[in-house]
């Protein structure tokens, strides 16, 4: 933390008494909590004298930050890393889309995916999340986290935000978490520091509302907007909001909280939103608001355009492929790089003709790759919430093995039979090798690879 705030920033925060200046930038340079989020899909053993996170149950506290990087739980997508401010959209979510099936949703500047594997835990299986990051390095990392998460029904895409408008009032529920000045981040980002100004806040409002303007349309009628920053004042919030609600034909949602969680409720001019500042909640600076479309949609029907980029698999495949999933009903698709996918059936005419419109990264679940005569696990499939373990010749390995697995090393599984091998580390699914008896060959990405040195050294 710099020595010193601009001093526009304190005064510009919105909703903040003069009283409570002081309180706030102390409360900059304390230390940021460490808190992560567990998979509700996947079984991970308790997590020790950490503290659950108010307003997600699946939320925790850690006591100090681990070295994530040396946690095989944390790799196999048993956990996700997320600053506990942000999980306050997930209690949003629940509060208006609870109990609601059929749902299509998109969360439009994903990455890394935070709240994207928030929702897909939030939804159920005839919902689908199209999960999209304009930039391409990010989208991989996007994607990466998405698989590792182990949910089918979500599509990763690589693409401008203004290409959606092609699927007008296709949407129930948006999620943007916009771009932004940054200063609710403060405590763990120096560059937002240096880069704050009210020039720069005046610039980040407006590349914000482009990215609703760009959006708008395909939300349906009634269709719900999660617009979140990490930012406190009203020019990126209460102001954004207010526009769209005028110009665009929008209602403000008052999202209701408990109020011992510390988060600050906040109306400006018929505009509700909830403000966590890290002086009164144990989290980072954060912004949500929940905004209703009121004005009608022209309503997608769907189309033919183009060519599908998914082909059929041989029938004898595809019957294999069933037996490595406990759920019926889903596709076996198949891409042009023979990487085989699966998602429910339900899902296979949207998911062809969105992938026309946008560039698809991955969609449902990556399950194999044929080669000749070979069917070749995808280390993802390991990930899966819907693999049947039942269907691979399983070997139980130590944390020490499942690191050497996880960065490429070199280790030898002598009681095993030879051929793929599902390695399973505290009863979670780690990734596949295959046995040869005198060696391994691992097929896990190299960009995914951990390259610290497992000793907890680089």
């Amino acid at each position: 933390m710099p020595d010193s705030l601009p001093l526009d920033f304190v005064s510009n925060c919105g909703q903040i008494p003069n009283c409570e200046h002081q309180k706030l930038v102390d409360s900059l340079e304390t230390e940021a909590e460490t808190s992560i989020r567990t998979n509700p899909a996947k079984n991970i053993s308790s997590i020790p004298d950490a503290e659950q996170v108010p307003w997600c149950k699946e939320g925790f506290y850690l006591r100090e930050r681990p070295i994530f990087t040396l946690d095989p739980m944390f790799h196999a997508g048993a956990y996700y890393v997320q600053e506990a401010s942000s999980m306050i959209v997930g209690h949003a979510f629940n509060l208006l889309f609870q109990g609601k099936s059929n749902l299509r949703i998109l969360d439009s500047c994903a990455a890394p995916g935070g709240k994207s594997t928030q929702i897909a835990s939030l939804i159920d299986d005839s919902s689908l999340l199209i999960s999209n990051e304009i930039i391409r390095n990010r989208s991989m990392i996007l994607s990466e986290n998405i698989q590792k998460w182990g949910v089918p029904n979500v599509v990763v895409t690589n693409a401008d935000p203004a290409l959606f408008r092609h699927l007008p009032g296709y949407f129930d529920a948006m999620i943007i978490d916009a771009p932004c000045s940054g200063e609710g981040m403060f405590r763990k980002d120096e560059t937002a520091v240096k880069e704050w100004s009210l020039a720069n806040v005046t610039m980040c409002a407006e590349r914000q509302k482009k990215i609703v303007g760009d959006l708008w349309d395909s939300l349906k009628e009634s269709g719900i907007l999660f617009y979140s920053t990490c930012t406190f004042n009203t020019s990126e919030n209460e102001e954004l909001a207010k526009w769209i609600c005028e110009e665009l034909g929008a209602e403000s949602i008052k999202i209701a909280i408990d109020e011992s969680w510390g988060i600050t409720p906040v109306e400006i001019d018929g505009i509700h939103s909830l403000r966590c500042f890290p002086y009164k909640c144990k989290g980072e600076g954060f912004s949500l608001m929940a905004i209703r479309k009121t004005v009608s949609s022209e309503k997608w029907k769907g189309n033919n355009r183009g060519k599908n980029f998914f082909s059929p698999i041989a029938k004898n495949i595809e019957s294999e492929m069933k037996n490595y999933i406990t759920k019926d009903g889903y596709s076996f698709v198949c891409n042009s790089s023979d990487n085989i996918y699966t998602f429910h059936k339900s899902f296979e005419a949207e998911i062809a003709q969105i992938g026309n419109l946008v560039k698809v990264v991955h969609a449902g679940t990556p399950v194999a790759q044929v080669k000749g005569k070979d069917i070749i696990p995808n280390p993802a499939f390991a990930f899966s919430t819907i693999i049947n373990k039942d269907a691979f010749s399983v070997s139980e390995i130590t944390k020490e093995i499942a690191l050497l697995y996880l960065s490429r090393g070199n280790f030898l599984l002598p009681e095993a039979q030879k051929g793929w091998q599902l390695l399973i580390n505290e009863n979670i699914p780690i990734g596949f090798v295959k046995n040869l008896g005198n060696r391994i060959n691992n097929p896990y990405p190299m960009e995914w690879r951990i390259r610290m040195n497992i000793d907890g050294t680089r």
